[in-house]
């Protein structure tokens, strides 16, 4: 038997999530993607007691020429850049649906050293309250929020530098880019 890879992308989320003993494990694929593989995971989307959802989001520019060259220009340090690509840009494409161009990564970039300048020490319980709210309520809206963002980046950080994310995440302390999109698999 031969495993067609468009179910093999669904038994490898499924499988990451039983090994992080998930319940329910979140597939996030672009528009696009969703109209050609969504199908393909129906036979397996219950699956030992779990459930795939799947959360859409935008293209993200990863590939593009112009991010490096914006990473020297402005003397980006490697944990920025790890903080931009892995955190923030992704947060971006899940606001955005419809991608993000690459002549809206400088503006981006400037928006999150601005957000990392701004980040309290400690984080607002209220603001990550209001926040966890907005993500309940699907709005998308507080990724752009420069107030909401510095506590979302003060909580992912706590204990650290903002530009030196936690190597894991445990359950008790998710990343806010995991709860947003468990929250939005869950409605």
């Amino acid at each position: 038997m031969v495993l067609d890879p468009r179910l093999g992308l669904h038994l490898a989320v499924l499988a990451a999530a039983a090994q992080r003993g998930e319940d329910r494990p979140v597939m996030t694929l672009t528009q696009n993607a969703a109209a050609h593989v969504a199908a393909y995971g129906a036979p397996v989307r219950r699956w030992g007691g779990m459930q795939l959802r799947y959360a859409l989001h935008g293209r993200i520019p990863y590939d593009e020429p112009a991010l490096r060259r914006l990473y020297e220009a402005h003397r980006v340090t490697a944990q920025l850049q790890k903080l931009f690509t892995e955190w923030y840009l992704p947060l971006c494409a899940w606001r955005e649906r419809a991608g993000i161009t690459p002549a809206r990564l400088p503006a981006l970039l400037k928006f999150l050293r601005r957000i990392d300048l701004a980040r309290p020490a400690i984080p607002a319980d209220e603001v990550l309250a209001e926040l966890r709210r907005s993500a309940d309520a699907g709005d998308r809206r507080w990724v752009m929020d420069a107030r909401v963002l510095a506590h979302a980046l003060a909580h992912r950080t706590e204990g650290g530098s903002a530009t030196e994310p936690p190597e894991g995440e445990t359950d008790a302390h998710p990343s806010l880019p995991s709860l947003a999109l468990r929250e939005e698999a869950h409605r």
